[in-house]
Formats: C-alpha cells, sequence, structure tokens
C-alpha cells in the first residue's frame, strides 16, 4: 500500500510540472507517460528474473523510491534552473524512467512473496 502512496504522490502531479522550453506541455506529456509505461513494464518483468531478488534487495527497491521524492519535487518547483546536471531535456525523463522501474518491481515481487 506505501508503494502505491509513494506513486501517487509523485506521479503524475508534481511530475507533470516540470516546464521545457523546447518541447510543447503536450508532447511533454505524452513522453512522460511513454517513459514511466516502459519503465514500469520494464520494471515488471525484470522480477520475473529467476534469482533477481531476495526479501532484503526488495526492501532496498522500496525505500529507495524515497529518493525520488528530492528530484521531482526540486524539478516541479523548477529549483533546478542552471543546474547543468538536472535542467535539461534527459534528466526528468530518466528519473520519471527509474521511478517507473522501482515501482514495477516492487509491486511484481511483493505480489509473489
Amino acid at each position: 500500500m506505501f508503494n502505491f502512496v509513494i506513486t501517487f504522490i509523485l506521479f503524475p502531479g508534481p511530475t507533470f510540472k516540470k516546464t521545457f522550453p523546447q518541447i510543447d506541455d503536450v508532447w511533454k506529456t505524452i513522453i512522460f507517460n511513454l517513459a514511466y509505461n516502459i519503465g514500469d513494464t520494464a520494471g515488471k518483468y525484470s522480477a520475473d528474473i529467476k534469482n533477481a531478488f531476495n526479501p532484503k534487495s526488495l526492501l532496498y527497491a522500496f525505500f529507495s523510491r524515497f529518493y525520488f521524492f528530492l528530484p521531482i519535487t526540486v524539478m516541479a518547483k523548477a529549483s533546478d534552473i542552471g543546474d547543468i546536471l538536472t535542467d535539461n531535456e534527459i534528466f526528468p525523463f530518466v528519473v520519471c524512467f527509474l521511478f517507473a522501474f522501482t515501482n514495477g518491481f516492487v509491486i511484481s515481487t511483493s505480489l509473489f512473496t
């Protein structure tokens, strides 16, 4: 249940607040949704790999999701303006992909453990 709470606190609301000067808002939404869906699917398929996880690694994957509060809220509040690492067109989509990957992984593995 807490995994869903983390997911719906950060996606889609704050994630879609990130603005890009070169990307239209419609395309931004489509690309964020695409990155999330591909990441979620990849995470669910990776949970099917035998011996890919144990109960301890599942806990690490779950608690690593708290890390995403920092970059997503910083990007949503536009506090990263001028930062070389986060203020570009690739980093927000990579963060969205990784966030979705951990979501799919934790949800799929928690159903089978």
